[in-house]
């Protein structure tokens, strides 16, 4: 399992965490699972709702995007039921030894 750093933007901040996952398209359901709406003002339990069934999409809009020139660097967005852009950034990282 890998681990990744979620870099989000939501609401006009930015929220950085890191999820373990098998492929990134895991990583970032686990991470929509898993955001804590208390640390962004104005994002609400029916925005994280939301935010999980678009991560859960099986179409490809709904999977993260390998960035191009990068290695291990992927992109994916959605807009909240409020149309307020979700944009993330997923980076495979490396685990500490």
């Amino acid at each position: 399992m890998a681990l990744y750093t979620v870099l989000a933007e939501i609401l006009g901040g930015t929220w950085i965490r890191q999820v373990d996952g098998e492929t990134p398209e895991a990583a970032l359901a686990q991470w929509a699972q898993d955001v804590d709406i208390s640390e962004i003002e104005g994002f609400e339990e029916t925005h994280r709702q939301y935010l999980v069934g678009a991560v859960s999409k099986t179409d490809d809009h709904s999977r993260p995007t390998l960035i191009d020139g990068c290695v291990n660097a992927w992109v994916w967005y959605t807009s909240t039921q409020d149309e307020e852009l979700v944009l993330v950034y997923l980076v495979e990282t490396t685990k500490p030894a």
